[in-house]
C-alpha cells in the first residue's frame, strides 16, 4: 500500500512544479515583445472590466462607445496574459480607471472589436463598478 501511494504522492508533486514553472512569473513576457502585433503600442484611458464569456477583459475608452477586447488567447502563452498585479485588481464588482498602454492585435474596423494586450498601466484607481 505505500509504494503506490508513494508514487501518487510524486507524480502530484511533480504535476504542481511543473504547472508552477510552466506558468510562473517568467513565462508572462510583455505584450510589447509579442511577435504578431500589427501596429504601435498606444496609450488610452479607460476603465478595465471583467466580463464572463469568451474574451473575460475588456477596457473601454472612457469619453466614446468603444469597447477593446484584451485577448492572450490569439497569441502564444506567456505573451499576451494581462499582467496579474492589474487581474488581481479587477473583479466582476470592481474595475480598474487607468491610463493603459496596449498594443493592437488586430486591426481597428468600425463595427468589429478591436483586440489588444495590456503591457502596463499607470495612475490606476480601483473603484466599485456601476452597471
Amino acid at each position: 500500500m505505500t509504494r503506490p501511494f508513494s508514487f501518487i504522492a510524486l507524480f502530484s508533486t511533480a504535476y504542481v512544479l511543473a504547472a508552477a514553472v510552466e506558468h510562473g512569473p517568467q513565462s508572462q513576457r510583455p505584450c510589447r515583445e509579442t511577435p504578431n502585433l500589427v501596429g504601435a503600442c498606444f496609450t488610452i484611458h479607460g476603465a478595465l472590466r471583467f466580463y464572463n464569456g469568451g474574451t473575460p477583459f475588456h477596457i473601454w475608452r472612457i469619453g466614446t462607445t468603444r469597447m477593446l477586447g484584451v485577448g492572450g488567447y490569439l497569441e502564444p502563452p506567456g505573451y499576451c496574459d494581462l499582467p496579474r498585479w492589474l487581474q488581481n485588481r479587477v473583479s466582476p464588482d470592481t474595475e480598474v480607471i487607468a491610463d493603459f498602454v496596449v498594443c493592437p492585435l488586430t486591426k481597428d474596423h468600425v463595427g468589429t472589436q478591436q483586440m489588444v494586450c495590456v503591457d502596463t498601466a499607470y495612475n490606476l484607481r480601483a473603484k466599485a463598478r456601476t452597471r
